[in-house]
């Protein structure tokens, strides 16, 4: 089995597994290829991007409906997305300037 994984920040091909090879290998082998811990990982796959099953890590990636050639976008539960809100505190003294409108 060929599948494709697109990480965080890297790309991969995972080519160990079969469609009798659990969620939990697949979970692993992602953790070697792009370096996201199993735990933290929420798995899309299909178009448009549908989140993967994780409640099982036993049944079969056959049975999770992940064949050969299927491209899984791996994103990591535990990175911090958004913007941080700044106290007021944290930004006296800061000046910000705003460009005039050239048009």
């Amino acid at each position: 089995m060929k599948l494709q994984i697109r990480g965080p920040s890297s790309r991969a091909v995972v080519s160990s597994l079969s469609a009798q090879s659990t969620i939990a290998q697949l979970l692993n082998a992602i953790t070697e290829a792009v370096d996201v811990p199993a735990d933290e990982q929420r798995l899309m796959t299909g178009f448009p991007p549908k989140e993967l099953d994780l409640s099982n890590w036993e049944i079969s990636l056959e049975d999770s409906g992940i064949k050969s050639g299927d491209s899984i976008i791996v994103e990591n539960t535990s990175a911090k997305r958004g913007i941080a809100k700044a106290d007021a505190k944290d930004s006296e003294g800061i000046i910000y300037s705003i460009p005039k409108n050239q048009g």
